[in-house]
Formats: structure tokens, C-alpha cells, sequence
């Protein structure tokens, strides 16, 4: 099917101009061409008044096109300014140099500045003349109806204590600490604080300008036998860190403050050495069962030339074996070696004791009455 057709068909007719799509065969589309006054004929054809939409390819016009937007300011025409003095614009806050200027009238009127949250606006103010007191920005004390005043010629401000809970002020000052104001005076309540605390005292006195403070705690604590108030002994460089200590036990800390002390009877069982006797000690037998200290010992019987031995061990005790020390037995009499304040020696593991023939000799000699005090 060839383009073009000519109507009416067969000779003299007019060619219309069409195209064959096989796509739409057997119809043909028909073309449309808009003469603006090109051609042989000088007149120009009908202004076309309809749309033209272009599907494919481009439309150039030279000349002057002129283009209406229809119904006025019906629908706006929407613009996209993407630059501005050659440079990209773009949304959102920016610095003087990269902003579209603004100019603000000289007859415009105030300007109300408003923040989108509930902070504080923070804005920075320039006072302009010299700050001098001369030029200084004035603020005033209010209550919202009446405004406070300054004594002329002087930085006090202004006050009048001229009445108190209606009753008029009548009274005459007077020196601190040489009298109580007379007339009608005004009332102060004072009270002593510890930070937010209000401090509590029992007035139990009568005495003029004395009070009576009961001291409830110390360090956060109310006060007890075991919370008690406390002094440090000190010689103004190293104090006394020693804690207090049960009778009989040593004191703990690096520093223990020296004392003189006399000795006391006393009924107390801590004061006094515990007692072992034994009638009749030959091999060695156990006087304590753990680490200990000799105070004193007596020996009596026995033969003489015969040792009471000492020996190191909390059980089965051999003598000879872990031997501290021997004392020898005289031949007649008793071997007494009386109670000190120190002891006489230490065993760190156990105290024994025996008769030997030698000093701290293996063999077993006679029998013999021992008592030993020990801690």
C-alpha cells in the first residue's frame, strides 16, 4: 500500500497526503502541515488554534513565539531559580555571601522574632555609643506597677522600710552589740543552717545569749558508744594510728603513741598466764597445741644432771627433735624461773616439754613434777 491518496479517485483529483504503517493496514494516517504563509500564494493560511503535541522528534521555531498561560494567574507558573549571581542556589541557611540579598525598607514597620522551640533565644546585641555610665542602658526594678527609685548621687537603691505587716517602723537603729532596737521594730527570723539543713538545739539554759547545742551526730551518724566523737593525737606531723586493742592483745598501726604504764592487780582472765602441770614428766608430753609463749616454769624431783626440755611441736613430741631449749636440774631444790611481763620465748608451732639426760639430748631421764606458764 504505497503513501499519499488521491481524492476523489481516478483523474483531476487532489493528492492527500498520508502515510501507509503496515502496523495499521489497511488504514492510512493522514498528515497535517501548517502553513504560516510560506509557498507560492503570499496569503497566510488560517491561524491554527488547536494543540499540537509532538510524539517524536523536535518542532524549531524561528522568530518570535509567543505563549499564553491561558486564564490569568489561574494556575502560576512554577520557576526554578538554580542560580543566582552564577552561583548554585540551594535550600536552607547560609552565610551572607552565599544568600539572595535582601533589602529591608526604610518605612518598614517592626519585625516580630520568634523561635520555633521553647528555649531561650539567643541573640546578640550591639549597644552602639560607648558603654559609660553616661550611656548605659537603663533597667528598672518593678513589680509590674510601681518602679523602683535610686538615691540621687549615690549606687544605693532606694528603700523604705516604713511599715511591716501594717504597723508603722518606728524604731532607731543602734550599734551592733550595744542594745536592742526600741518602739516598733522590724522582725528578722534567723536561723543557723548546714548547707540546706536547719541546725536543732534544745534551749535548756537561762543565761543571756547562750545556747544549748546537743551534739546528735558526728559524720553522719548519729552518736553511740560506738560513734562517738573522736580526737586524733597528733605531734603536728605524724598521728597516732594505732587502734585500740583488747587487754592483753598488742596494738596494730604504724605509729603507737608510747605510754607509761603501771601495772595493776586484776581478775580478769586475759591478765593472767594459763597453767600446765604435769607430777611426772619423763618422755616428752604436749603443754599447748599451738604456736606460744613461755612466761615462766618450775621443775622438781628428778635426778640430778637431768634437763627440763623444751621442744617446738603441737603433737607426738620427741625429744630431741625440734628442741628450743634445756634447762638442767640441780640436784637438790626446785628449778623456778618466775612469770615476766615479757616472755621468756616464743615456740611458733607448738610448746612440749620432757626430762632428758643431756641438753636437748634424744634419751628420757627420771621423772620429774613440771609446771609451766604459758600463753
Amino acid at each position: 500500500m504505497a503513501d499519499n491518496t488521491v481524492l476523489p479517485s481516478g483523474s483531476g483529483g487532489d493528492t492527500i497526503r498520508d502515510i501507509a504503517k503496515t502496523v495499521n493496514s489497511p488504514a492510512k494516517t493522514q498528515m497535517a502541515i501548517i502553513d504560516i504563509g510560506g509557498g507560492a500564494d503570499a496569503s497566510p493560511e488560517t491561524a491554527w488554534t488547536g494543540a499540537v503535541t509532538v510524539t517524536s522528534g523536535a518542532i524549531t521555531a524561528s522568530g518570535t513565539v509567543t505563549a499564553n498561560q491561558g486564564t490569568a494567574n489561574a494556575t502560576p507558573w512554577n520557576e526554578n531559580i538554580a542560580q543566582w549571581g552564577g552561583a548554585t542556589t540551594t535550600l536552607g541557611s547560609k552565610t551572607s555571601a552565599n544568600s539572595v540579598p535582601v533589602v529591608i525598607a526604610s518605612d518598614q514597620g517592626a519585625i516580630t522574632v520568634a523561635q520555633a522551640t521553647p528555649a531561650n533565644l539567643t541573640a546578640t546585641v550591639t549597644q552602639g555609643p560607648a558603654a559609660t555610665a553616661a550611656n548605659a542602658w537603663t533597667a528598672k526594678v518593678t513589680d509590674g506597677t510601681t518602679v523602683a527609685g535610686v538615691i540621687a548621687g549615690t549606687t544605693a537603691l532606694k528603700t523604705d522600710h516604713s511599715s511591716q505587716a501594717g504597723t508603722a517602723i518606728t524604731s532607731v537603729p543602734v550599734a551592733f552589740g550595744t542594745g536592742t532596737p526600741s518602739l516598733n521594730a522590724p522582725g528578722v527570723n534567723a536561723a543557723a543552717y548546714v548547707g540546706t539543713t536547719p541546725v536543732r538545739t534544745n534551749q535548756t539554759t537561762t543565761a543571756t545569749g547562750v545556747i544549748d547545742v546537743n551534739i546528735v551526730g558526728a559524720l553522719g551518724v548519729t552518736n553511740s558508744a560506738t560513734n562517738g566523737c573522736y580526737s586524733r593525737l597528733t605531734d603536728n606531723t605524724t598521728a597516732v594510728t594505732a587502734a585500740v586493742s583488747a587487754l592483753g592483745t598488742a596494738p596494730t598501726g604504724t605509729s603507737v603513741l608510747a605510754v607509761n604504764s603501771v601495772s595493776l592487780p586484776s581478775a580478769a582472765a586475759g591478765a593472767a598466764c594459763t597453767l600446765f602441770q604435769n607430777s611426772a614428766v619423763t618422755t616428752a608430753v604436749v603443754v599447748k597445741a599451738s604456736a606460744g609463749n613461755v612466761y615462766g616454769f618450775m621443775v622438781n624431783g628428778g635426778t640430778s644432771g637431768n634437763f627440763l626440755q623444751f621442744i617446738n611441736a603441737s603433737s607426738a613430741p620427741v625429744l630431741g627433735t625440734a628442741a628450743v631449749v634445756s634447762f638442767q636440774i640441780p640436784s637438790t631444790g626446785i628449778l623456778f624461773l618466775p612469770a615476766a611481763h615479757i616472755a621468756q620465748f616464743n615456740n611458733a608451732t607448738g610448746i612440749s616439754v620432757g626430762i632428758s639426760t643431756t641438753y636437748n639430748g634424744a634419751v628420757a631421764g627420771t621423772a620429774a613434777a613440771v609446771v609451766v606458764l604459758y600463753k
